[in-house]
């Protein structure tokens, strides 16, 4: 089984809701999903990033920094894989 970790920045929900339903759709191995978002203050924006990867069955967290940028957040979400792979 591998891991698929999708990092977002700012308003990405829509944008998330296509990518997680043609990710599922398109694919036929097994997938653990985490989605993690790198440090967005407005709370209306994480709430409809979190209501989208529950529909979807998503995991989602939130990278609690001291640090941001997309090299950390990524390297935050790698830490949270259980799996040999990840992409």
């Amino acid at each position: 089984m591998i891991t698929v970790v999708t990092c977002t920045v700012g308003d990405s929900a829509g944008r998330l809701g296509i990518l997680l339903s043609e990710l599922r759709r398109f694919t036929q191995l097994g997938y653990r999903h985490i989605v993690c978002d790198d440090g967005t203050l407005d709370q209306a924006m994480l709430s409809e990033q979190r209501e989208v990867c529950d529909r979807a069955g998503v995991q989602w967290m939130s990278n609690p920094g001291p640090v941001w940028g997309i090299s950390y957040n990524f390297n935050y979400a790698l830490d949270q894989v259980t799996q040999p792979w990840a992409l």
